[in-house]
C-alpha cells in the first residue's frame, strides 16, 4: 500500500516542480554563463632524423638514422565564458553558443638514439660513438573562441539532454631541437656536435563533438554538465645542417630531421547559466 501511495506521487511532484515551466519555454531565448573543468590532453609526437658521417680513411657517406613516436598524456585546466540563444519545439530543441575558453597546456618529450659505435671498419683507429637527441616542446595558445550549435531533446519541461558540434579557433605551436654529436673512442681523437632549432606556429579550426545535460533550477538560473571531444589537428616541422668538415678531413651533416605531433583533449565541464528571457 505505501509503495502504491509512493509511486502515485511522483507525478505530482513532477508537476508541480515544472508547473512554472509550460512547453519547455524556459530553454527559450538569449543566455549566459560560465564553466570551469579538467582537460585531458593527448600529444602524440613522432621524428624522423638522418645523419650523415664521411671518413677520409673508410669512406661512407655512412648513414645513421633515428625513427621514434610516443604518446604523451597530460591533464589541464580548461574554463570559459560562452552566451547563446536557444528555442524549443514541442520536446525538441535548437541552440547556438558562441564561446571564450581558457586551457593551459605545455608538453615536452625527449628522443634519444642512446648512441652507438659505427665507422670501425677497416680501420679500427677511426671508430667512432655517435649519438642523436631530439627534443620537442608543444604548446596549445591558452585562449579559444569558437561556435557551437546545441540540439536537443526535452527530457521534462526543466531537463535538456544535447549534444555540440563546432569548432574553436586556437594556435598549436611546436619547437624542435636536433642534435647529432659523435666522438672518436680509440686513437686519433676527434669529435664533433650539430644542432638544428627550429619552430612551426600553426593556426587552426579545432573541431569541436559533445555532449551534456542542463537542469534548470529556477526559471533563470540552470546548470549543466559536459564532454567535449576536442582535435586540434597535426604540425610538423623539417630541416637540415649544411656540410662540415672536420681538422681531419672527415665530414658530417643531419641531413634531415622532421618532427610531427597530433593534439586532442576530452574535457568535462561544470557550467552555470542565466537565462535573459521574461
Amino acid at each position: 500500500m505505501k509503495k502504491t501511495m509512493l509511486l502515485s506521487s511522483i507525478p505530482v511532484f513532477l508537476l508541480a516542480a515544472t508547473s512554472g515551466f509550460a512547453n519547455g519555454t524556459v530553454f527559450d531565448g538569449f543566455y549566459f554563463g560560465g564553466s570551469a573543468g579538467g582537460a585531458f590532453v593527448t600529444a602524440e609526437p613522432k621524428i624522423s632524423v638522418s645523419d650523415v658521417y664521411t671518413n677520409r680513411d673508410q669512406g661512407g657517406p655512412f648513414n645513421t638514422v633515428l625513427n621514434a613516436n610516443d604518446v604523451l598524456k597530460k591533464n589541464a585546466f580548461k574554463g570559459g565564458i560562452f552566451a547563446g540563444y536557444g528555442k524549443s519545439w514541442d520536446v525538441w530543441y535548437l541552440g547556438m553558443e558562441a564561446f571564450v575558453n581558457y586551457e593551459n597546456f605545455t608538453e615536452s618529450d625527449t628522443f634519444n638514439s642512446n648512441g652507438s659505435t659505427e665507422f670501425s671498419e677497416p680501420n679500427p683507429s677511426s671508430a667512432m660513438f655517435y649519438n642523436t637527441t631530439v627534443y620537442t616542446n608543444t604548446t596549445i595558445d591558452p585562449f579559444q573562441v569558437g561556435v557551437d550549435v546545441r540540439p536537443g531533446f526535452l527530457l521534462t519541461p526543466t531537463t535538456l539532454l544535447y549534444m555540440r558540434f563546432g569548432s574553436a579557433f586556437s594556435t598549436i605551436k611546436m619547437n624542435t631541437e636536433t642534435t647529432f654529436y659523435g666522438a672518436s673512442v680509440k686513437s686519433n681523437p676527434e669529435s664533433f656536435a650539430t644542432t638544428l632549432t627550429d619552430s612551426q606556429s600553426k593556426s587552426v579550426m579545432a573541431l569541436r563533438a559533445g555532449a551534456g545535460l542542463e537542469q534548470h533550477l529556477t526559471n533563470q538560473w540552470s546548470i549543466r554538465a559536459d564532454y567535449v571531444f576536442t582535435y586540434y589537428g597535426k604540425l610538423s616541422t623539417d630541416g637540415f645542417t649544411p656540410v662540415k668538415a672536420l681538422p681531419s678531413g672527415n665530414t658530417y651533416q643531419l641531413s634531415s630531421s622532421t618532427s610531427g605531433n597530433k593534439v586532442m583533449d576530452n574535457a568535462v565541464l561544470l557550467s552555470i547559466s542565466y537565462a535573459l528571457h521574461c
